[in-house]
Formats: C-alpha cells, structure tokens, sequence
C-alpha cells in the first residue's frame, strides 16, 4: 500500500469541491454564543470550513503544514492563512477567542498520544481564558481502526485529549473529511 500523500488529497478536484462540514455549521452558531470573533482553524486543509466560518462574520485564521494547499487559500483572498505546525503554534499566549479544528487528531502515527498532548498544549496556551475549543477526531471502538494513515481514538484516548479542558459536550457523530469519505468522529466541545 502507497503511503497516504495529505497534499496530493488536497489537490484533486474532488477535495477542492468539497462542502462544508456538518461540523462547521455547529461551530458558528457555538462561536456566537460564546461571543467569540477571533478564530484559529487548526489543520484546515482546502479552507472548506475555514472560509465558512469566515463567510459567517467571524475573523478566521487558517492553518496547516500543506504549503500547496495554504498556497491556493491565499490566493482566493478570504481570511488569513499560514503553514505552520499545530505543536508549535506562531502565536502569542491567550490570542483566540476560540479554537476550531476538524480532523487533526487523528493524523498522528508516530508517538500519537504524545504529539496529541502538544497539540492540545498549544491550544490551550493560544485560546483566551473561558472560550472554547471545538475540535474532532476519528472514533473506533478497537485500536488502529484498520485505517493505516490514521490513528482513530477510543474513549478512553478522547478522555486522555481532553484533560486540562473543561468538557462541555463529547459526542459521536457522522462527518465528511475532505475527500468525501464519510466517518464517525468524536465531535467535543471544550472550555478552557
């Protein structure tokens, strides 16, 4: 099997059309509730919910290791976005109303729980005090989930993420990624 190739997903036709996720549509009305306006959207891929968001009045900062696709949001000029690596956030502590991410826990192969750790790390230093975190990953019932590029979590891994946050909601729910796969995901809604 040929390694999973994020960059080459993100450039097909198929990734470029692909809709908002239902997870987008729950953040804003969340995010207003919260009276947040400045956003973080961690590992945003194609910008499918980054420019959602952006296109509902909230300030959206995009951001993501995959230069080509980072490279074509710039270019459609809607929000600010950057490549940078989500454990090791460019930003000063406590400069987001609220942090939004759909999918980037469950990227990590190699020493995941560790890598999960910094990034919720990073979260919590960039996210102002009292607002929230939204965030998914992929559920399985068994380790592994029989995905070899991903690193589905159980529940006793969400709860681990989790740690040092205030749980507000977890909850499993039916998703699309970026290539249109449709999977269950645990959808959480942290405070900080």
């Amino acid at each position: 099997m040929a390694a999973f190739d994020y960059n080459e997903l993100l450039a097909t036709e198929k990734a470029k059309k692909t809709p908002r996720s239902r997870m987008a549509r729950y953040a804003a009305p969340v995010f207003r509730k919260y009276g947040c306006r400045e956003v973080l959207d961690l590992a945003c891929g194609n910008g499918r919910d980054t420019l959602y968001l952006a296109g509902r009045g909230f300030a959206v900062t995009g951001l993501d290791l995959a230069a080509e696709a980072v490279s074509r949001l710039k270019e459609r000029g809607r929000g600010r976005f950057l490549v940078a690596d989500a454990r090791r956030l460019p930003f000063g502590s406590e400069t987001f109303d609220a942090v939004y991410s759909f999918g980037l826990l469950h990227v990590f192969t190699d020493d995941a729980k560790v890598q999960r750790e910094r990034v919720m790390e990073e979260i919590r230093r960039v996210l102002k005090s009292g607002g929230p975190a939204l965030l998914t990953a992929l559920w399985t019932d068994q380790p592994g989930c029989g995905l070899p590029e991903l690193c589905c979590l159980t529940e006793a891994e969400v709860v681990e993420v989790c740690r040092g946050f205030r749980v507000v909601r977890k909850k499993l729910v039916r998703d699309h990624s970026c290539n249109g796969w449709k999977g269950i995901y645990w959808r959480l809604l942290l405070g900080k």
